[in-house]
C-alpha cells in the first residue's frame, strides 16, 4: 500500500518539509476542480484549499487551518487595487480579476465588500488569472479595472505594487483549510495540528485545529453574498 496522498491548491504552496515531517505524498494541482474531483473519488485522503472553496465541497470536514507564516494567525488580509482612481461603486463597470472561484482573497473578498454597496443581483464581470502575480501584474498593467490583492503579494512585488492605488482593505479573512475523507487516520490529523515547518519561503508554514466559529462565520457571509450576486455554485 502506498502513503497517503494529500493534495493541495499551487496557489497556496505547502511547506518544503510537510510531506516528510506527516509521512504522506503531497500532490499539486493547478485546477480546483480537479484537486476536489480527486477528493470524492477518495484519490486522495485529504485536499488543502482555500476556505473560500467549501461552498463547493458537501458536507466538508474540515480536520485543519493554516497558520499564516509572517503572523502566525489564522486569518488575512486582502487590498482592493486599480491602476485609476476607482470608487466601490465604481468597480462594477470595471473587469474584476481573481485568482479562481474558490480564492478568499479576491472572490469572496470583494464580494462581500460590493455587497455593501451595489444592488441586488448586479452582475459583475470576474475574470481568472493565471496565480496571485499574475493578478496584481495584470491589474497594475490596466488589463484589468481592478482586483483585491491579498497583502502579502503586495508587499512581495513593489514594483507592481507602487504602480496601483489601494482603496479599501479587508481583514479577518480564514486561511485555508484541509478537508479530510476516512482515508486520513486521527493519528496524522494530530500530527498536521501540530506541524510547524522551517521553510522560511512559505505562505503558511504550520497547522492548527481549526477555528469552526471563524469558518461559519465566514461560510455565512458568502451564503449572503451568493444570494445578493445569484452566483451559482456547482
Amino acid at each position: 500500500m502506498g502513503k497517503i496522498k494529500i493534495g493541495y491548491d499551487v496557489n497556496l504552496e505547502i511547506p518544503n518539509d510537510f510531506a516528510q515531517v506527516i509521512g504522506c505524498e503531497v500532490v499539486p494541482y493547478n485546477s480546483l476542480d480537479e484537486l476536489l474531483n480527486a477528493f470524492n473519488k477518495k484519490e486522495l485522503a485529504a485536499a488543502f484549499i482555500p476556505a473560500g472553496t467549501l461552498p463547493y465541497v458537501s458536507n466538508p470536514n474540515i480536520v485543519s487551518q493554516a497558520l499564516f507564516r509572517p503572523t502566525q494567525k489564522a486569518s488575512l488580509q486582502t487590498n482592493f487595487v486599480s491602476l485609476k482612481e476607482i470608487t466601490l461603486e465604481e468597480v462594477k463597470n470595471s473587469s474584476i480579476g481573481r485568482v479562481n472561484k474558490g480564492c478568499t482573497t479576491s472572490f469572496w473578498a470583494p464580494l462581500l465588500c460590493l455587497m455593501e454597496v451595489l444592488p441586488k443581483n448586479t452582475l459583475l464581470n470576474f475574470h481568472n488569472t493565471e496565480g496571485f502575480k499574475d493578478l496584481l501584474f495584470k491589474t497594475a498593467d490596466g488589463a484589468l479595472g481592478s482586483s483585491m490583492v491579498w497583502n502579502i503579494i503586495l508587499e512581495l512585488n513593489p514594483t507592481a505594487t507602487d504602480k496601483v492605488r489601494q482603496f479599501l482593505k479587508k481583514d479577518g479573512l480564514p486561511t485555508p483549510v484541509i478537508i479530510a475523507n476516512s482515508l486520513l487516520p486521527q493519528a496524522m490529523i494530530n500530527k498536521i495540528n501540530q506541524f510547524k515547518s522551517t521553510d522560511q519561503k512559505t505562505f503558511f508554514n504550520g497547522f492548527q485545529k481549526p477555528d469552526l466559529r471563524a469558518l461559519e462565520d465566514f461560510q455565512s457571509a458568502i451564503n449572503k453574498a451568493i444570494h445578493h450576486f445569484d452566483i451559482k455554485v456547482e
